[in-house]
C-alpha cells in the first residue's frame, strides 16, 4: 500500500508545472535573504530596543509568572489598575492551530525577522491573487514591507499591529479573487488569511480592513447587478460570509472577551453625568455617549499639510520620541554639521559662547544636538510615513492610463474633493466622496473605488485638522469612535497606493503599445509633478510652511540663559542683548537648517523620478528589456525607501560597541532592574511574614537546578519579587506615573500602569482624584507602599524613593454602615473631599444591588475576615463572625467572569464604593471564595480549536485539488484579473 502511496505522491510532484512554480520560490527566498539581512543581529542572540515591549512585558509579568507555575492562563490579573482581565494583554491562545500555522509560514524564525518577511509575503499574495507578474510583484512587495510606517512600528514595539497589517493585503486579495476569480479558492484563502489577521489580534487594524472590504464589497455588488449577475454575487457573498464567521471564530475567545470587556471600559458607557475637572471645557452635550472621547480619539492627528511625507519624508523634521537618536544631528548629520558650522560663524562675533561653555554649553552644537527633528503638530510621533514619490507617482499615472470612459471626471471630481477638503467645507466633501463612489461603479474600474478609499483614510487620518469631518465618523459609523490614534489609518494608504503603483508598471509592460499610443498621457503626469518637485527644491517656502519662530527647544534654554544672567546684574547689562542675538541666529539658522532638509528631499525625488521615466520611455522605444525596467524600477524604488528607513531603525553601534535600537536578548528578557528601595520593601514584607523567605529560597534553588549556569544577580532579584508578588496581595502607587509606566506592575500589583482601554470607573477614580478623599481612596485600595522615582538627565529610572502607608486597610475588612445611594454620579461623589467618607467605617453602595444587601449594624467585636490564598483568578478568605455582616474586598468588581462562593455554594456579590467587591456574610465559620472563569475562553477555547481546524484542512484540500487540477478549483474563463 504505501508504495501505492509513494508512486502517487511523485505521479502528483510530476504534475506539477515547475516552470511556473520556480519564479515564486526564488522570489519566496529573496524576501527572506532580505529579511534576515536587514534584520541580522536577531540572529546574533539580540531583540528589538523597544518602548511598547519593554512596557508589555511589565503589565504581563504577574500573568507570565501564572502560567510559567501552572501551565495555564490566569484570565485576570491585578498588576495593572487594580485588576483587569488578562486576555487585554497577555494570554496564550494555545487553541488556535493557526498560531502554529504562523511559526510554519515564517519558519520559527525570531521578531522582526518573521514579521519583515510576512510583510512582503502578504502584499505579493495580494498581487498573485491579482495576477501579477511575479518579478512586479517581487518589487512591490519590497518597497511596501520596507515602508517608513511599518520599521518605525517595529521599532516602538508595535508588533501586533505590524503582523496584522502584514497579514491585510492577503486578506483584501483573496477577497478580490472570490469575487473575480475562482471563489472557492478565494473564499479558503480569505478564511485562512483573515483568520491569521484575528490571530495577530489588533482589533484597530482588522476594523480598517473592513472599512476596505465594505467599499469593494460595494463596488462587486453594483458590477454584479449592472452586468445582471445578482444571484452569482449572492453565492459568492454567502461563501464569503461563512469564510469570514470561521475566521473570526478561531480567536473566538480573544474577540469574545474583548467584546465583554469593551462595554465596561472607556469604549463603553459612560455612567457619569458630573463631569471631571478635565472635562469642564467640552461641550455638556458630549458629557455622556457609548465610546471614546473625540479629543482622546483624536490626541494624534496628521497635519493637512503634514500628507506629503509621503514623498518628501523631512518635510516635517522626522521623529521626535527619542531625545538622542531623533535629535538633528543623529537624523540629519551632514545638514547639522552645516547648522552648526553657521552657529559659529554667528558666535565669532558675540562673546556668550566662551562664558556659557564655562557651564557646560555649547552654544555653536546647542540646536543640532538638543533639538528633535519634528515640528509638526502631532505632540508626538516616531517618524513620518513616507511611502515613496515613485509608488506616489506611479500610483498617479495608474489613474491616468486608467481605460474607464468617466476617467477625466473622475478626476477632476478627485482634486475638487481634495480643495474642498482644504478649505473645510464638510458637507460639500461628502457630497463629493458619494460622487466619487457612484462614478466609480459607472465607470467600471475599481481602482478608482481604491483611490476613494484612499483619499478617505487619508481625511480621516486628519482627524482634529478636519475635525467635523471625523466627528461624523464618530457619531454615526459603527465602532469608528471605539479607537483612538487616527493616524492608524494611513496603513491603508501604506497599502493601496503601492497597489496602484504596481498596476501601473503592469499596465506598461503588459500593454506597451497602448501606453506608447497613449505615451502623452506620460509625459503629462511625469511632467507635472516632476515640475511641483522641481518647484519644492528650488523653494520650499512656495508650497510649504516652513516655521521661522523660536522653537519650543530654542525658547527653554533662551529662558535658561536670561535666568543665568538675571543672577548675574553686572553680565546681564553686558550680554543680554547678545543672548538676544544668539537666539535671533538659533531661529534663522533652525529655519535654514529645515528648508535644506526638504530640498534635500526633493532633489532626490526629482532624480528618481527622471531616472525612472528613463526607464520607462527606452522599454517602451524597445531600448531595454522587460527585466532591465523591473529590475531598475526596484533598485530606484529602494534608492527612495531604504535610507529614510534607517533614520529610524538601523544596525548602528555607537562608540562603545552598544547597538542603538538592538538590545541582548537577555536584557530583552528581564527589561526592570530591581533598586534599593524595592528590596526596602522586600525586607519589611519579610518582617511581617517570616515564610515568604522559605519560598523564595525553595524556588531560588529550584532555579539554580534547572539552570545550566548559576543564576546572575538580576535573576535572582527578579525570581524573588515574583515570589514575593505571587504569595501577597497588596498594591503599590506611582503617582508620578499613574497611567504612564508598567515598571511598578513588573514587581507589584499596581493601582496604576500602562494600556489603552482601561476600566471606565478605575479611570473616573483617576479623573476625579483631586475632589475626592485621597487618602481613603487609596486605603480602601489597600496601596501599602507609595512609590517616587529617581530619573537622570536621559529621564532613566535611576531609583526609587519608598514611602510606607500604614493605614492601608488589606484585602478585605468588615465595615459598621452600608450607605444607598441613586445613581453613578452619587456613588462617585459619596467620597468626595470633605464629606467625612471612612472606607474603614462606611460602605457606599448604588440601590441597583439593595436585594443583595442588608442592613448589619456595626460589626461584632469577634467578627474577622482574612485572606487565605491568592491567585490572580482565585482569592480565598476565612470568616468568622457571631453576626452576619456587610464584608468589603479591595478587589475590582467586575461582573463578567468573577463569581463568589461561601463554603463551596456560590452566592451573590454586589459592587461597593463605585468599584469594590462586598458581600453579606452570615454568622459562623465560612470560606469565601472568588474565582474568575469566562466562558469566552472555555466554550471559546473549543470552538477556536474546531475552526481552526477546519480552516486549515480547507487550505491542504484546496493545495491538493490545485495540483490534481480538480474542476472545483478551475479558473473563470477570464484569467486575467483587472481593476
Amino acid at each position: 500500500m504505501w508504495i501505492t502511496k509513494s508512486l502517487k505522491i511523485k505521479f502528483m510532484i510530476k504534475k506539477i508545472n515547475w516552470n511556473k512554480v520556480l519564479p515564486h520560490v526564488v522570489v519566496l527566498i529573496i524576501f527572506l535573504i532580505t529579511s534576515v539581512v536587514y534584520f541580522y543581529p536577531a540572529l546574533d542572540g539580540n531583540s528589538l530596543e523597544t518602548h511598547d515591549i519593554m512596557m508589555h512585558k511589565g503589565m504581563s509579568k504577574e500573568v507570565a509568572d501564572f502560567r510559567m507555575n501552572n501551565g495555564k492562563e490566569a484570565l485576570w490579573t491585578n498588576s495593572m489598575f487594580g485588576g483587569m482581565p488578562a486576555d487585554q494583554i497577555s494570554i496564550q491562545q494555545n487553541s488556535n492551530l493557526l498560531k502554529y500555522a504562523y511559526s510554519v509560514i515564517t519558519f520559527g524564525l525570531p521578531r522582526p525577522i518573521s514579521t519583515l518577511w510576512t510583510l512582503f509575503l502578504g502584499f505579493y499574495i495580494l498581487l498573485m491573487c491579482l495576477k501579477v507578474d511575479p518579478w512586479i510583484a517581487l518589487i512591490g512587495s519590497i518597497g511596501f514591507g520596507f515602508s517608513s510606517n511599518f520599521l518605525i512600528g517595529l521599532q516602538a514595539g508595535h508588533m501586533s499591529k505590524i503582523n496584522s497589517v502584514a497579514f491585510m493585503p492577503a486578506v483584501i486579495g483573496s477577497f478580490i479573487y472570490a469575487f473575480r476569480g475562482n471563489y472557492f479558492k478565494g473564499g479558503v484563502l480569505f478564511a485562512f488569511f483573515f483568520g491569521m489577521q484575528w490571530w495577530a489580534n489588533h482589533p484597530q487594524i482588522i476594523y480598517y480592513t473592513l472599512i476596505v472590504l465594505l467599499f469593494v464589497g460595494l463596488y462587486f455588488l453594483a458590477e454584479h447587478i449592472q452586468n445582471g449577475k445578482i444571484i452569482e454575487f449572492g453565492k459568492r457573498s454567502l461563501v464569503m460570509a461563512g469564510a469570514g464567521i470561521l475566521a473570526l471564530l478561531t480567536s473566538l475567545p480573544g474577540v469574545w472577551g474583548t467584546y465583554e470587556y469593551s462595554k465596561h471600559t472607556m469604549r463603553g458607557e459612560n455612567f457619569l453625568t458630573i463631569k471631571s475637572p478635565a472635562e469642564m471645557l467640552k461641550d455638556s452635550s458630549e458629557s455622556k455617549k457609548d465610546g471614546l472621547d473625540s479629543d482622546y480619539i483624536l490626541a494624534w492627528s496628521y497635519g493637512t499639510g503634514e500628507t506629503f511625507t509621503f514623498v518628501f519624508p523631512s518635510l516635517k523634521g522626522g521623529g521626535n520620541n527619542d531625545p538622542e537618536l531623533k535629535n538633528l544631528e543623529n537624523l540629519f548629520p551632514s545638514r547639522a554639521e552645516k547648522l552648526t558650522e553657521s552657529m559659529n560663524e554667528d558666535l565669532t562675533t558675540l562673546q556668550v559662547d566662551e562664558l556659557f561653555s564655562q557651564g557646560g554649553l555649547n552654544l555653536a552644537t546647542l540646536p543640532a544636538t538638543q533639538e528633535r527633528g519634528y515640528y509638526g503638530q502631532q505632540g508626538l510621533t516616531n517618524g513620518p510615513v513616507f511611502i515613496g514619490v515613485l509608488f506616489c507617482l506611479m500610483a498617479l499615472l495608474s489613474l491616468i492610463f486608467s481605460d474607464g470612459k468617466l476617467n477625466w471626471i473622475l478626476f477632476g471630481a478627485m482634486i475638487l474633493t481634495i480643495i474642498l477638503a482644504y478649505l473645510q467645507m464638510t458637507t460639500f466633501v461628502l457630497i463629493m466622496f458619494t460622487a466619487l463612489i457612484v462614478l466609480s461603479i459607472l465607470n467600471k474600474r475599481l481602482i478608482w473605488i481604491i483611490t476613494t478609499v484612499t483619499l478617505l483614510t487619508v481625511m480621516l487620518a486628519w482627524g482634529k485638522n478636519f475635525l467635523d469631518f471625523s466627528e461624523i465618523f464618530i457619531k454615526y459609523f459603527p465602532m469608528y469612535s471605539k479607537f483612538r490614534a487616527v493616524t492608524m489609518i494611513l496603513v491603508i494608504a501604506d497599502m493601496l497606493i503601492p497597489l496602484m503603483a504596481v498596476l501601473f508598471l503592469v499596465k506598461v509592460i503588459e500593454k506597451r503599445e497602448v501606453v506608447k499610443e497613449n505615451i502623452v498621457k506620460l509625459y503629462i503626469g511625469i511632467g507635472v509633478i516632476a515640475f511641483a518637485t522641481l518647484i519644492v527644491w528650488l523653494n520650499p517656502e512656495a508650497v510649504f510652511h516652513v516655521p521661522s519662530e523660536l522653537s519650543g527647544t530654542g525658547e527653554m534654554y533662551q529662558n535658561y540663559l536670561s535666568q543665568a544672567l538675571e543672577q548675574n546684574p553686572d553680565l546681564k547689562t553686558q550680554f543680554s542683548a547678545q543672548v538676544g542675538q544668539y537666539f535671533s541666529d538659533y531661529s534663522e539658522n533652525l529655519k535654514e537648517f529645515r528648508v535644506g532638509i526638504i530640498k534635500d528631499d526633493a532633489l532626490k525625488a526629482l532624480i528618481l523620478i527622471l531616472v525612472t521615466f528613463g526607464l520607462i520611455y527606452f522599454f517602451l522605444r524597445e531600448k531595454i528589456s522587460k527585466y532591465v525596467l523591473v529590475s531598475g524600477v526596484g533598485v530606484m524604488i529602494l534608492v527612495d525607501i531604504i535610507p529614510t528607513d534607517l533614520k529610524y531603525l538601523n544596525n548602528k553601534k555607537d562608540e562603545a560597541g552598544d547597538y542603538h535600537y538592538w538590545e541582548s536578548n537577555d536584557a530583552n528578557l528581564y527589561p526592570f532592574a530591581a533598586f534599593t528601595g524595592d528590596n526596602q520593601i522586600y525586607e519589611m514584607e519579610i518582617a511581617e511574614n517570616p515564610w515568604i523567605a522559605d519560598s523564595v529560597k525553595k524556588n531560588l534553588t529550584d532555579l539554580n537546578s534547572s539552570s545550566d549556569v548559576p543564576l546572575d544577580n538580576k535573576t535572582r532579584e527578579i525570581a524573588k519579587f515574583s515570589v514575593l508578588n505571587r504569595l501577597t496581595n497588596f498594591r503599590v502607587a506611582n503617582f508620578q506615573g499613574l497611567t504612564s509606566e508598567s515598571r511598578t506592575s513588573y514587581f507589584y500589583k499596581s493601582l496604576g500602569g500602562y494600556h489603552g482601554a482601561k476600566l471606565r470607573r478605575i479611570q473616573d477614580l483617576f479623573d476625579f482624584f483631586n475632589q475626592l478623599e485621597v487618602e481613603q481612596i487609596v486605603n480602601m485600595m489597600n496601596v501599602k507602599y507609595q512609590l517616587q522615582y529617581d530619573y537622570n538627565e536621559r529621564n532613566e529610572m535611576v531609583g526609587v524613593q519608598v514611602y510606607p502607608n500604614y493605614n492601608a486597610l488589606g484585602s478585605a475588612w468588615i465595615v459598621n454602615d452600608v450607605k444607598f445611594v441613586e445613581n453613578a454620579d452619587d456613588e462617585l461623589m459619596s467620597m468626595k473631599k470633605g464629606g467625612g467618607f471612612n472606607a474603614a467605617e462606611t460602605a457606599i453602595v448604588h440601590n441597583e444591588f439593595s436585594s443583595m444587601v442588608s442592613s448589619t449594624g456595626p460589626r461584632a467585636s469577634d467578627s474577622k475576615i482574612e485572606m487565605l490564598s491568592y491567585a490572580p483568578n482565585k482569592i480565598e478568605y476565612s470568616f468568622t463572625g457571631s453576626k452576619e455582616e456587610t464584608v468589603i474586598f479591595s478587589e475590582i468588581y467586575y461582573p463578567y467572569g468573577w463569581q463568589a462562593y461561601l463554603d463551596g455554594n456560590p452566592v451573590d456579590h454586589f459592587r461597593a464604593n463605585y468599584l469594590l467587591r462586598g458581600m453579606n456574610v452570615p454568622q459562623g465559620d465560612h470560606k469565601i471564595t472568588f474565582e474568575y472563569s469566562v466562558p469566552a475562553y472555555e466554550i471559546g477555547s473549543t470552538i477556536a480549536l474546531l475552526s481552526s481546524l477546519i480552516v486549515l484542512m480547507l487550505l491542504i484540500t484546496i493545495g491538493y485539488l490545485v495540483i490534481k487540477e480538480h474542476r472545483l478549483v478551475q479558473e473563470p474563463s477570464v484569467t486575467e484579473i483587472e481593476l
